[in-house]
């Protein structure tokens, strides 16, 4: 897939529906070529202190290795209806650091969803925590069925890992075939 600049911007605003979502903001960008997709930055605050799971165990002499998973849970507009917005995922950190794998999952209103892999690392320093990862769609259903795309996930923790802060996400994209 080839680089391209984009000529035109739309604003969508995701609304927050529970507390793991307290704000977030979309923007959708058209490609100038059939081939360019279309390129979606989603940005979304999600409290970790309010995730309905979070398993974490807690090993080592100092407890510094940590592992587990966590479910965290929104509602937000995506190509123009509300969708539920659901993060699976599973870390495993020494000191804050190491790599988290998972999947995001959108579903409309009338059960059809996309789903993405989510894999990546997250690195501990000075109190706060930065994630990188990749996001590549997993597959659809229903209007979603012939989506394709990847694309880069990018976060930042204001607090040591398991401080129960919340976590910025920015997820860009770019897909092809969302009617």
């Amino acid at each position: 897939m080839s680089i391209k600049r984009f000529s035109k911007r739309a604003v969508l605003t995701l609304l927050p529906v529970v507390a793991v979502m307290s704000a977030a903001t979309l923007s959708a960008c058209s490609g100038d070529g059939e081939d360019s997709g279309t390129e979606y930055v989603m940005t979304i605050d999600l409290d970790t202190a309010d995730a309905p799971l979070l398993v974490v165990n807690e090993v080592g002499a100092q407890k510094e290795h940590r592992y587990g998973e966590a479910r965290l849970v929104g509602s937000a507009e995506f190509a123009g209806e509300q969708v539920e917005v659901e993060l699976l995922a599973i870390i495993n950190y020494l000191n804050g650091n190491g790599p988290f794998s998972g999947f995001w999952t959108f579903t409309a209103p009338n059960g059809d969803r996309l789903a993405f892999t989510y894999a990546g690392s997250t690195e501990q320093r000075d109190g706060a925590g930065t994630l990188r990862g990749e996001v590549e769609v997993l597959g659809g259903t229903g209007r979603f069925v012939n989506v394709t795309g990847s694309g880069v996930v990018d976060g930042r923790r204001n607090g040591e890992f398991g401080s129960g802060t919340v976590i910025t996400y920015t997820i860009t994209m770019n897909l092809d075939g969302l009617a």
